[in-house]
C-alpha cells in the first residue's frame, strides 16, 4: 500500500517537521518513505508544504501531481492543493483561517480544530501533533507508537521531556477530527427523505443512511433533521443533502 500526502500552510505552522516525523514514523515501521520540504524565503508568515510518501513498496519518485491525502492549513493551500486530491481522497483542514470551506463531493472531508485545541492546552508548539493525531485517525498509516519513536528521533534530547504532551496532543487530535462531507441523494415523485438515523428509501442509486448530525435541505424548505420530524414529499427531481457539523 502507498499514501502519497501533502502537508501545507504557513511557516511557523510546524508543517515541514510534521512531515519529518511522519516519514520518521514510516522509517521505523520498516517502510519505504520519502519527503521533499518546499518553502520560501520566510521562516514565519511565508508559505511552506512538504511532500511525503509512506508505502509498504519501493517508491519510484517523490515528485506527486496528484495525491491521496491533503493537509491544509490556510487558505492558498486549500485553494492549492484541493483541486490536486484525487477522486476517493481525503482532505483534512484546520478551521482557522479559512474563509471559503472545501467543496467536493468525491473526496472525504474532515475539520480539526486545532488552534483552538492548542490555545486550551495553553501551548501553540503542539498544534502541528494535534493536526497529525487528526490524519492517524481518519488514514492510520503509521501507529502511535511508530509515531512516539519518530518524536525520540526527531526531536533534540533537551526537548524529550516534552514527548508525553506531544503525545496527548495526538490523542486530542485524534478525538477533535470530524467528518464535513456532504452527501447529495436525488428524490424524484413520491420519494421520501427520513430524518437521521432512518434509510433514505426509493432512490434511483443504493440505500443509503444519514450519519452524523446535520439538515436535511429542500430548494424552497429546510427540515431539521431528528426522530420526530415527519417524513417529507417531493413532487419533482430534488438534491437533499446532508451536512455534517
Amino acid at each position: 500500500m502507498k499514501t502519497e500526502i501533502i502537508i501545507a500552510g504557513f511557516g511557523g505552522q510546524g508543517v515541514l517537521s510534521m512531515g519529518k516525523i511522519l516519514a520518521y514514523s514510516g522509517l521505523l515501521e520498516n517502510k519505504e518513505v520519502t519527503w521533499m520540504p518546499a518553502y520560501g524565503p520566510e521562516q514565519r508568515g511565508g508559505t511552506a508544504n512538504v511532500t511525503v510518501i509512506v508505502s509498504d513498496e519501493r517508491i519510484s519518485s517523490p515528485i506527486l501531481s496528484k495525491y491521496d491525502v491533503a493537509i491544509v492549513l490556510n487558505q492558498p493551500s486549500l485553494d492549492k492543493f484541493m483541486p490536486k486530491l484525487k477522486p476517493g481522497g481525503i482532505l483534512i483542514y484546520d478551521g482557522f483561517g479559512i474563509v471559503n470551506p472545501p467543496q467536493r463531493d468525491d473526496i472525504r472531508i474532515y475539520r480539526v480544530d486545532a488552534m483552538d485545541k492548542a490555545a486550551e492546552m495553553k501551548n501553540a508548539k503542539v498544534f502541528n501533533m494535534i493536526v497529525l493525531g487528526a490524519l492517524l485517525k481518519v488514514c492510520p498509516i503509521v501507529s502511535t507508537d511508530g509515531l512516539q519513536k519518530a518524536l525520540y528521533k526527531t526531536l533534540p534530547e533537551r526537548h524529550h521531556g516534552l514527548i508525553p504532551l506531544n503525545m496527548q496532543a495526538v490523542e486530542e487530535g485524534m478525538k477533535l477530527v470530524t467528518n464535513k462531507q456532504q452527501h447529495t441523494f436525488l428524490i424524484t415523485d413520491t420519494e421520501r427523505a427520513c430524518p437521521l438515523g432512518h434509510a433514505l428509501s426509493g432512490l434511483k442509486q443504493p440505500e443509503r443512511t444519514f450519519q452524523g448530525v446535520g439538515t436535511i435541505v429542500f430548494e424552497k424548505n429546510k427540515c431539521s433533521t431528528g426522530a420526530e420530524q415527519p417524513f417529507l414529499r417531493k413532487t419533482s427531481v430534488q438534491q437533499v443533502r446532508n451536512n455534517r457539523f
